[in-house]
């Protein structure tokens, strides 16, 4: 899967452009672009998102020490369509795509590559035996979400105890497929 995770965004631009011209995915023949000709610059919008730093809403910053499961994860949720324009959009968007999930000293980032400019959030997490708890999301600040972890080889399993955050839809962003591990370069100059 690894592999093949990063070969999928042609489809989505000839998706994309399918949708803005009323035509069917097939009738649209894929190019590429340039960058400066309005494709998504979702690498660049991923660096970015990794400088980022959460705010303390609920809980402090954690310290400045690696835990068990820091790492890139990623994951295709194979649902179709895309997200239409709206002004309070939903946090946590129940769609399908590429999705990221960057574990780093207690800091956590998630990407979606649905949209153009790529949707993405961030927050704290704390491990305690075999189970992470996530907050300070700028989602829903005063929310604590609490999950069962395993990393089982190249996948990192989590199921949802409890997390009202967004209705319950960050629990089901962060449970509904495995994650798996990244090692992928275009992650690596990101970082």
């Amino acid at each position: 899967m690894r592999s093949t995770l990063w070969h999928r965004f042609p489809v989505v631009v000839v998706c994309l452009a399918a949708l803005a011209t009323g035509c069917s995915p097939a009738e649209v023949t894929p190019t590429v672009a340039p960058a400066t000709q309005g494709t998504p610059a979702w690498p660049d919008l991923w660096a970015r998102l990794l400088e980022q730093m959460p705010y303390p809403y609920a809980t402090p910053l954690p310290p400045d020490e690696a835990t068990v499961v820091d790492g890139t994860y990623g994951k295709i949720d194979p649902r179709d369509g895309v997200r239409p324009f709206c002004r309070r959009c939903m946090p946590y968007p129940a769609e399908g795509g590429l999705w990221l999930l960057h574990l780093d000293k207690g800091i956590y980032r998630i990407f979606s590559t649905r949209s153009l400019n790529g949707w993405r959030s961030l927050g704290t997490f704390a491990v305690s035996g075999d189970r992470l708890y996530v907050s300070n999301d700028p989602h829903c600040m005063d929310t604590t979400g609490s999950y069962w972890w395993e990393l089982d080889g190249e996948e990192l399993l989590l199921e949802v105890i409890e997390d009202d955050c967004a209705g319950g839809f960050r629990g089901l962003t962060f449970t509904n497929y495995p994650w798996m591990v990244q090692q992928d370069p275009w992650l690596a100059k990101a970082r």
